[in-house]
């Protein structure tokens, strides 16, 4: 889908009869939201900013742009005034796919620049997926949780939210005590298989480590941050496995942080007191839940 941000009708006519040309859906927007632009950006291809609209300032979007997971934004395309405003983008140089065009809009250069854009958007989400998951469960892999976890912290103290991060450690057994590497990995990818969807859109749920699963909450209160928590916890404890012919008890030791906090100023050092967490709630007995304080640390 094409997203156009404008109140100029004009705009709005020519934009529409090229997108319905190239067999495209183009959907109209004349005020910009940012918590509004999260929760859809997934399901758009084209951004188009029109930057000549009296009520659309390119601080508001270069400011709801930076609010965004960079890895979900697809390829902007500005609509300027003139070539004299062209510096206005160069200061949205962090977005790996952008473009502009002047008005009065041409429908054949606009309907090449929405195809060339629609290409390098997909091009580069087959790319990202394939640097950014596990290649066993399908969620996103450690590298990728750290680089999100660092931007989310730094965000939630410029817009002044909390926000939630977990690191579940899964140990599981059978009556028989017979575990295999065969079992193990497909206990580990039906966990996963469970985890995808359980959680909002905003949330990220990664394979830390081989049965480490950690969990980011953006914009949380501590109140929903601990019920996930805890929901989390009991429900993969419930979450019936079998395989080989066996079934598998799952117990998990859960760590938590709410960010922002006292001793914590890092992606590094949120991960490493998570890790402390985990170490206490299962030397604590298997399947506890340890809350982050900032006095933990001396």
């Amino acid at each position: 889908m094409i997203r156009l941000y404008t109140t100029n009708q004009s705009i709005i006519d020519v934009v529409q009869n090229v997108a319905d040309g190239k067999g495209y859906q183009a959907e109209i927007l004349n005020k910009l939201d940012a918590n509004e632009l999260a929760a859809s950006v997934e399901d758009l291809s084209i951004l188009v900013f029109d930057l000549t609209s009296a009520t659309l300032s390119t601080d508001a979007v270069i400011s709801a742009l930076d609010s965004q997971d960079p890895e979900l934004l697809p390829p902007v395309l500005y609509i300027l005034a003139s070539p004299a405003d062209i510096e206005l983008v160069t200061q949205m140089g962090s977005i790996v796919n952008q473009d502009y065009i002047f008005v009065p809009l041409e429908p054949v250069q606009l309907g090449a620049r929405f195809e060339v854009l629609k290409m390098l958007g997909q091009r580069r989400r087959l790319t990202m997926e394939t640097a950014i998951t596990d290649r066993l469960t399908g969620l996103y892999n450690r590298k990728y949780f750290l680089r999100r976890l660092e931007e989310e912290l730094y965000r939630s103290v410029r817009y002044k939210y909390s926000v939630g991060v977990l690191l579940a450690v899964v140990d599981f057994s059978t009556d028989t005590g017979q575990l295999t590497e065969q079992t193990g990995t497909e206990v580990i990818t039906q966990i996963a298989d469970y985890l995808k969807g359980r959680l909002r859109r905003s949330d990220i749920v990664a394979r830390f480590k081989w049965d480490n699963f950690a969990f980011l909450l953006p914009d949380i209160t501590i109140e929903d941050s601990k019920s996930v928590a805890e929901d989390v916890k009991n429900k993969l404890e419930l979450l019936g496995v079998s395989t080989d012919g066996q079934n598998v008890r799952i117990s998990v030791s859960l760590g938590h942080v709410l960010f922002p906090v006292d001793g914590l100023g890092s992606a590094i050092e949120v991960v490493e007191a998570l890790e402390e967490c985990t170490f206490k709630a299962k030397t604590g007995g298997s399947g506890e839940i340890s809350y982050y304080q900032s006095a933990q640390r001396k």
